[in-house]
């Protein structure tokens, strides 16, 4: 998976985060799911969206999903 964000405050265009395995993971701890990002080079936790109640999940196209995240 190739991560995109847009930044603050404008949030124009997009920018290239970084590469890895995308996980859907149960929080217990936390009470919460959440996307989670690894890199597979590092070998640790990249990036990690909580997934909310109300979360908007579009695809503009077949090879692309997108929401809003917790910084938009």
């Amino acid at each position: 998976v190739q991560l995109y964000t847009t930044q603050s405050p404008a949030h124009a265009s997009w920018v290239k985060r970084c590469t890895g395995a995308l996980c859907f993971i149960k929080d217990n701890i936390r009470k919460s799911y959440y996307f989670r990002l690894y890199c597979l080079k590092a070998n640790q936790m990249v990036w990690e969206q909580e997934l909310y109640e109300k979360i908007e999940v579009t695809q503009p196209k077949p090879y692309l999903i997108t929401f809003e995240g917790q910084d938009g």
